[in-house]
């Protein structure tokens, strides 16, 4: 609803001689819904933000608090902030009916669910210790295939979503990463494993970097621990 709007700006802006408005871009999104239909003042049911907010944040932090994690209150922020902007970004291009208790699922297409493969990675890194710089490889099975030429993936996924202004191709990807991850973790023994023991090691690594680039470069913070 906003694009006429923007699109009258950036052009009062060129004829008033700023040199940039020909590089300015609306990245537009669809309308907020709740399930209740559209949002209206005149109706009387508009969610403020600071409220929607609340209302997640305590329900992330009665979550968190169910995992017995001693700095609660700061991951319940960490959380609550993740998964209001990945339901906003997960596709810009579709109305997005918001439903709190489906953004803050630990299962689903979510924030949460990302920030936790990011804190399993870091919890299996500080369980291994220091990582050898040199091992030799073994031949590789299908999920660890899988998972490395995921990874491999992700400069093409982000100079791609910078050239088509698409934050939805960041945030398909790292979920994509987080559940490939989660796949190999269930299949593949890393602190335990008989073979290929520092590749995969070297693996977790990769990954829990790749999770927490893709998740900065869509504003959500990735914690270590949850």
């Amino acid at each position: 609803e906003q694009k006429f709007y923007f699109k009258q700006l950036f052009k009062t802006l060129e004829l008033m001689g700023f040199k940039q408005a020909k590089r300015c871009y609306h990245l537009s999104y669809e309308l907020v819904m709740l399930e209740e239909g559209k949002m209206s003042s005149r109706e009387g049911n508009v969610v403020l933000y600071s409220e929607l907010k609340d209302v997640v944040k305590k329900e992330a932090l009665n979550q968190v608090r169910e995992r017995n994690i001693s700095n609660a209150e700061s991951i319940s922020e960490i959380v609550t902030l993740g998964a209001l902007k990945y339901s906003m970004m997960k596709d810009n291009n579709k109305r997005i009916i918001f439903n709190w208790k489906k953004a803050l699922d630990f299962e689903g297409d979510t924030a949460p669910y990302i920030q936790y493969a990011h804190a399993r990675a870091s919890s299996i890194l500080k369980k291994l210790g220091e990582l050898q710089s040199e091992f030799e490889i073994e031949e590789l099975n299908e999920k660890e295939y899988k998972l490395v030429s995921l990874l491999s993936e992700f400069p093409e996924v982000v100079e791609k979503s910078s050239v088509d202004y698409r934050p939805d191709y960041v945030s398909n990807y790292v979920y994509d990463v987080a559940k490939c991850f989660n796949e190999f973790y269930h299949e593949c023994h890393v602190i335990n494993a008989e073979s290929n023991k520092e590749f995969r090691a070297s693996l977790v690594k990769a990954t829990k970097i790749v999770l927490h680039n893709a998740l900065a470069l869509l504003g959500i913070k990735a914690p270590e621990e949850m």
